[in-house]
């Protein structure tokens, strides 16, 4: 009950706030406190690449990263299948990034952020505990705060294309003004 309480907040928290950047923040924020996951991002995909658009606070230099397939294999993977991809030691794992050396990950999680059946990217959950493994309940968790994020990228690309089509209306209205303006010299 207390996850669901606080996915709430969080959802209704986020209906304030317009800038995306700062609701994908929010929602790495939230699930790395709620989800114990110190060590979190959500990653865009951008043509061939994902950007890192969102990290907790011990990972800020790794905002802006763009990563191809080659390097990030572990989210391609969540992006690819659309499942929840884990591992127990991502510091030990064999195809780990070296970039994530200085925090020594353990128990890492990836979720696709899926809005339908397309994939928008991943959030990635990263534990520096060792022997401390994403639960099922957790990874459910998890999955709930990915569909959150897939809804709020969704709502941020409506809002601003619903700015734009009023920019355009009222580009237009001023353009009509100021020809009737001049038709009527």
């Amino acid at each position: 009950y207390d996850f669901l309480a606080m996915l709430y907040e969080t959802s209704l928290d986020l209906l304030n706030r317009r800038q995306l950047g700062d609701l994908l923040q929010a929602i790495v924020e939230r699930a790395a406190a709620i989800l114990d996951a110190p060590c979190s991002e959500l990653d865009l995909i951008d043509g061939d690449e994902l950007v890192v658009e969102a990290v907790t606070a011990n990972q800020a230099q790794l905002k802006g990263e763009r990563t191809r397939r080659a390097e990030a294999t572990l989210s391609w993977q969540a992006i690819d299948t659309g499942q929840i991809v884990t591992v127990g030691d991502y510091s030990a794992w064999p195809a780990h990034r070296v970039v994530y050396d200085v925090t020594a990950i353990h128990a890492v999680a990836d979720f696709p952020v899926m809005a339908g059946s397309n994939c928008l990217g991943v959030l990635g959950l990263g534990r520096t505990q060792p022997d401390r493994p994403f639960t099922a309940e957790e990874m459910q968790q998890g999955r709930l705060f990915s569909q959150l994020a897939a809804l709020v990228i969704d709502h941020a690309q409506l809002y601003a294309s619903a700015l734009h089509e009023i920019g355009e209306r009222q580009r237009v209205e001023n353009v009509r003004r100021d020809l009737n303006a001049t038709l009527e010299q």
